[in-house]
């Protein structure tokens, strides 16, 4: 009889247990606090967003589905996310979509692209029925915020 094992990559399991206490952090600070906000990868917001309680009119599936928008919405560069997320609670469940404007200079012209992300962010806020959908002033990243009440 022959066993064959398989070897993890120590790395990945590194960054896989990182990912979870984080997101075991970010449930106990969504669960203890009313205004605070947490920066994370798209997949710590995926995994928090899928873990999380919804409260209000935000429900866990429009949050999904609006993650993965954005997911497809923004170009990768070098195969990485230039996006990351904030997200928590503002007297009820927000979430900010950004990335640093000087990522976005290499590929896209910035003004004309801005008025095409800002509309994308718009439609997006819409399909996920959030009630407030509004670009935050910033200087050197761009800031879509998504709240729901």
């Amino acid at each position: 009889m022959n066993k064959t094992t398989t070897k993890s990559d120590p790395l990945s399991d590194i960054k896989n247990n990182w990912m979870k206490a984080n997101i075991k952090i970010a449930l106990a600070a969504d669960e203890a606090f009313q205004d605070y906000q947490i920066k994370m990868t798209p997949a710590e917001a995926m995994e928090f967003v899928k873990h999380s309680g919804s409260f209000n009119r935000c429900c866990k599936s429009n949050l999904v589905r609006l993650l993965q928008r954005i997911e497809k919405f923004f170009p990768k560069y070098f195969g990485r996310p230039i996006h990351y997320f904030y997200i928590g609670n503002e007297g009820s469940r927000v979430i900010y979509a950004a990335f640093h404007k000087s990522s976005w200079q290499v590929e896209w012209n910035a003004k004309k692209d801005h008025n095409r992300i800002d509309t994308e962010m718009k439609r997006f806020a819409k399909e996920a029925h959030a009630d407030e959908a509004m670009e935050t002033p910033a200087t050197f990243e761009y800031k879509f915020r998504f709240w729901w009440d």
